[in-house]
C-alpha cells in the first residue's frame, strides 16, 4: 500500500515432539505464509510533550513513564485492565480520569520515585 501504514512479517512455526526419555526426536514445520495488517498498532505510552489533543494511556500497554509531559492544558484517561506507572511529572493537566474495565478487571495507577500528576 502507499499510505505508509503498512506492516507485515513472513511467519513459520514448527512443532517439536519428544519420545518417553524426553529426547526432541521429530519436528513438524509449517511453510513460512505472510502476515500483513494495513495499521501499525497505536503506542499509547509516548505522546509527543506538549500534548496537542486529549490523551487516552491503554492500561493493557503497561506503560511506564519516564520522560516529563506537559500536557498542554488538555485531558487525560488511563482506561482499561493493566497498570500505569509514571516516575516523570505530567503536568498541566485538564482533568485526569482513571477507569477500569470493570470491577474485577481494574487498572492501577502507579506514581513513583518522585513523578506523578502536578
Amino acid at each position: 500500500m502507499t499510505d505508509g501504514k503498512t506492516v507485515g512479517a513472513t511467519i513459520q512455526w514448527c512443532v517439536h515432539a519428544n519420545d518417553t526419555s524426553n529426547n526432541w526426536n521429530s519436528t513438524s514445520c509449517v511453510s513460512p505464509f505472510s502476515y500483513v495488517t494495513t495499521e501499525a498498532p497505536t503506542d499509547t505510552c509516548s505522546p509527543s510533550s506538549p500534548l496537542t489533543s486529549d490523551h487516552t494511556y491503554a492500561c493493557s500497554d503497561r506503560c511506564n513513564v519516564t520522560s516529563a509531559l506537559n500536557a498542554g492544558g488538555f485531558n487525560i484517561l488511563i482506561n482499561g485492565t493493566g497498570t500505569f506507572t509514571t516516575t516523570a511529572n505530567i503536568t498541566n493537566v485538564g482533568n485526569i480520569t482513571i477507569k477500569g474495565t470493570d470491577s474485577s478487571n481494574i487498572c492501577e495507577v502507579y506514581c513513583l520515585e518522585g513523578g506523578c500528576f502536578v
